[in-house]
Parts: C-alpha cells; structure tokens; sequence
C-alpha cells in the first residue's frame, strides 16, 4: 500500500475510487506477493508522477533481487 500510495484510502470502497486510484489497487494486487515473473501492461497508466517514481524504484528493487520484469509501455522515459 505504502509503495502505491494508498494508505489514505484503505477505508474506502472500490467502487468509490477513481480510476487512478483503481489503477494503483490493482497494481498493488499485482505486487503483493512479490511475484518472480512480473508481466505488466501499461502499468503507469492513469497514475501521478509521485506514484510513478515510487513503483519504478519498488519495481527496479524487484529485479535486483531477481525478479523477471516483462512491461509493456508507451511512456518515453
């Protein structure tokens, strides 16, 4: 939760959350277990550049430790 920002939303319903906020749920869903195969397609879209910043560097951490990262996406940087 800490890595996607949202820990001022664990109160709230699913249903209630916008869609950058469903994006990071669902990409916290995704990091949870610390998979060893990390398919992702356009795992930054809908999402602020401070969330942004931190899943690339939890991401990047992943890899470190030997997770494969497979991601599709079309951001420049």
């Amino acid at each position: 939760m800490r890595i996607t920002g949202l820990e001022s939303l664990v109160d709230r319903r699913l249903g209630t959350l916008s869609l950058g906020q469903s994006r990071r749920v669902l990409l916290a869903q995704a990091l949870l277990d610390r998979p060893p195969l990390l398919l992702l397609d356009e795992p930054f879209s809908s999402l602020d550049s401070l969330v942004i910043h931190d899943v690339r560097a939890h991401l990047r951490e992943q890899v470190a430790l030997g997770a494969c990262l497979l991601m599709a996406t079309h951001r420049v940087e």
